[in-house]
C-alpha cells in the first residue's frame, strides 16, 4: 500500500489514517486511496472464483488492510465473518469450521494459529496474508497468496468512489452529534477489529466528516497515552474502559492537562463506576459518553449524546429497537435488572427476541443502564 505524505490535513482528500507501528515509526494512507484499494480487493477475490454466497473470514488486528479487505468483500456483495485474534486457538477452530470458511485473511503472525488447525478445515481454499508492518515479518508459505502482490496484479484505477459511506453502516449520529460547525478534530480509535460496529468509528465515521483516524499497533503505557493525546491534538477519543480506568490517581496526569486539546471521550460500559466517570470528566475537563452494541445484530443499540444524556446509562435505545428487561419476577419487568431482550420492530408477528448475554434495567425515563461487565 502507497504511504501518503499530508501536507493539509483539513483537506478531505487528504484526511485517512496515521498507523503508529513499533517504535513509534509514522506510516499515512489517504482515505481515496483505501477506497481505490478496497476496489482492488474486489477484483481480487472475483479473479479467485469467490462470490457473494462464499464464506470469508477475517482474522486481523486494526490495520488499514483489515479494513480494505472487509469492504472490498462488502462490495462483493458479501459479508465477512471477523473473528477476534484475541481468542484461543480452539475458540478460533470452532468458528472456522463453524462459517465452512473458503477464504480467510489474516496476518503472517497470526497465520500461526491457522496452522494448528489447518487439517480441520476442509472448505478452505486460500489464505491471503496481509502485512501486519513487523520488522520480522519473512516470506509467506508457497501456498498462501500475498495481499499486496494480489492488489499489485490489479492495473484498473478507480474514479469517483465512495466505498466508506452512510449507506454501508448504521448509527453516525454517536459521532455525528460531537462534530460543531467549522471544526475538523481528529478522532483516534483503539476499538479492536471484531465486528462492523467498531469499523464505524475506525474508518467509516472519520471518512465522512473528515477527521483524521490514528491507530497505534504496539503497546503503549498509560503515560504514552496522554502524550499521544496532546502530540497529536486529539480532540474525540474513542477508548476501551480499561485505559480510562488506568489514568484514575496517576499522580502525572496533572502534568500533561494543559497541552490536552481533548473534549469529548466515547467508550462502552466496563470498569468505570459514576464516582469514577466524575472523576475522570473534572480530571481531564471532558465529557464522557458511553454506547452499547449488540453483536448478535452487529449494531449500535443505543447511546448517550449531548442532547440525550444521563450520566452512567448508555442513553435511550433506538427507536427501531423494542428491549425487554427479563427477570424471575413476571411483575418487575423493566424495573429491575435482568437479561436484556430486544427485538428489531417490525410488522411481522413472528419476528423472533434475540435474548443477549448482557445485564441490565431500562428506568422510568427510558435510558438503559448497562451491568458493568467486568466488576
Amino acid at each position: 500500500m502507497q504511504e501518503n505524505n499530508f501536507k493539509n490535513l483539513q483537506d478531505s482528500q487528504n484526511t485517512g489514517i496515521t498507523l503508529y507501528t513499533k517504535e513509534n515509526n509514522k506510516k499515512q494512507f489517504k482515505f481515496i486511496d483505501l477506497e481505490n484499494e478496497s476496489k482492488k480487493f474486489t477484483k481480487v477475490l472475483s479473479n479467485l472464483g469467490v462470490n457473494s454466497s462464499d464464506n470469508i473470514v477475517i482474522l486481523s488486528d486494526l490495520l488499514p488492510q483489515s479494513y480494505t479487505a472487509f469492504w472490498g468483500c462488502k462490495e462483493l456483495g458479501n459479508s465477512p465473518e471477523i473473528i477476534d485474534p484475541k481468542k484461543d486457538i480452539d475458540q478460533i477452530k470452532e468458528k472456522l469450521i463453524f462459517t465452512s470458511a473458503k477464504i480467510v485473511i489474516t496476518t503472517q503472525s497470526l497465520r500461526k494459529k491457522i496452522s494448528q488447525i489447518i487439517f480441520h478445515l476442509f472448505d478452505l481454499q486460500h489464505i491471503i496474508i496481509i502485512d501486519d508492518y513487523n520488522d520480522n515479518f519473512k516470506e509467506i508459505d508457497i501456498q498462501d497468496l500475498s495481499y499486496n502482490e494480489e492488489i499489485n496484479k490489479i492495473e484498473e484505477s478507480f474514479s469517483n468512489i465512495d466505498v466508506f459511506n452512510t449507506n454501508k453502516l448504521e448509527n453516525l449520529s454517536l459521532i455525528k452529534n460531537f462534530i460543531q460547525d467549522n471544526e475538523s478534530p481528529k478522532i483516534w480509535s483503539l476499538y479492536k477489529f471484531n465486528t462492523p460496529v467498531n469499523i464505524l468509528f475506525s474508518l467509516v465515521a472519520p471518512k465522512i466528516f473528515k477527521l483524521h483516524q490514528l491507530i497505534v499497533i504496539n503497546k503503549i503505557s498509560s503515560n504514552e497515552y496522554l502524550d499521544f493525546l496532546s502530540k497529536e491534538k486529539i480532540s474525540i477519543w474513542c477508548v476501551y474502559p480499561e485505559v480510562l480506568y488506568s489514568l484514575i490517581n496517576k499522580s502525572y496526569i496533572k502534568t500533561k492537562i494543559p497541552n490536552l486539546n481533548l473534549k469529548t471521550i466515547i467508550t462502552e460500559p466496563g470498569l468505570l463506576k459514576i464516582n469514577d466517570i466524575l472523576k475522570i470528566e473534572k480530571l481531564l475537563n471532558v465529557k464522557i459518553f458511553y454506547f452499547w452494541e449488540n453483536q448478535e445484530i452487529n449494531e449500535i443499540i443505543s447511546a448517550n449524546h449531548p442532547n440525550q444524556y444521563k450520566l452512567g446509562s448508555v442513553g435511550k435505545p433506538k427507536e427501531k429497537f423494542n428491549i425487554k428487561i427479563l427477570n424471575n419476577n413476571s411483575k418487575q419487568k423493566n424495573k429491575k435488572e435482568g437479561d436484556i431482550a430486544l427485538r428489531i420492530k417490525t410488522n411481522s408477528l413472528h419476528q423472533k427476541r434475540v435474548i443477549t448475554n448482557q445485564k441490565g434495567m431500562l428506568d422510568r425515563d427510558g435510558f438503559l443502564w448497562i451491568k458493568n461487565k467486568l466488576t
